[in-house]
């Protein structure tokens, strides 16, 4: 029965990481858009004695399958490309543009010209 359990696990890891890949891929075309990754581990380990070596005390280990380990973020740069709008930023390095709205305020690496005016002495705002 515990295979059933084992199997049941990796299961629902692989759907995790099926459901990340199939975001990766809905916004592959969204501008400023950052990819996820996963990562596995295993799960819980039973450890068990060993009947045919009674001497040794938990000798043997029973994995209970895996598990995600971590899902992150690629906040690596990506490609920049030339949109002839001289509002359009690129951000090369660390870092989050803020925008608010009437509900939040937000951070972003997608610095679409809508949200940003020039400032009279310079700059943007």
């Amino acid at each position: 029965m515990q295979s059933v359990f084992t199997a049941k696990h990796g299961l629902q890891a692989q759907q995790q990481r099926l459901d990340i890949i199939a975001s990766n891929i809905a916004n592959v075309g969204v501008t400023g858009y950052k990819s996820q990754s996963t990562g596995f581990k295993d799960a819980l380990y039973t450890q068990m004695v060993n009947p045919a070596d009674t001497g040794s005390p938990a000798n043997l280990k029973q994995g209970s399958g895996v598990q995600i380990a971590s899902a992150y973020r690629d906040f690596s740069a990506g490609t920049p490309q030339e949109t002839g709008q001289p509002m359009d930023l690129y951000i090369e390095g660390d870092g989050f543009l803020p925008y608010k709205t009437a509900a939040a305020k937000f951070y972003t690496r997608a610095a679409a010209r809508s949200r940003y005016r020039r400032r009279p002495a310079g700059g943007i705002w």
